[in-house]
């Protein structure tokens, strides 16, 4: 494999890299502290899940010198679904606790025994 393209190479997985952790926090931040028990757990697990897959993938993509692309297909898939999740589910998700909020201040919601 030339130089210049294991540099390209590792370039781009530590970027991929890079951006899985900004989501592993992204996520904890989110999720972590509103969370407590078996979610805080469960939405642990599945950030560094994700981490160890995009550093899998990283180095996946650093090592494979085959020619039919299909690490580097899998890694902008990977890297895509994360990017949506950072800018698209997020907000939807704190928008709608925002709204879930506001419908139980103004008496929805409540337990009816």
């Amino acid at each position: 494999m030339p130089w210049f393209e294991l540099g390209i190479r590792t370039t781009a997985a530590l970027a991929g890299i890079t951006a899985a952790l900004v989501f592993y926090t992204h996520t904890l931040l989110l999720l972590g502290s509103r969370i407590n028990g078996a979610k805080k757990i469960t939405a642990s697990l599945a950030a560094y899940l994700l981490l160890a897959g995009a550093i899998g993938a990283g180095l996946l993509y650093i090592l494979d010198s085959s020619s039919d692309g299909l690490v580097l297909k899998s890694w902008s898939y990977l890297a895509t679904v994360m990017a949506a999740w950072v800018l698209v589910v997020t907000p939807g998700i704190l928008y709608l606790r925002k709204y879930m909020a506001r419908l139980q201040s103004m008496g929805y919601f409540r337990a009816r025994w």
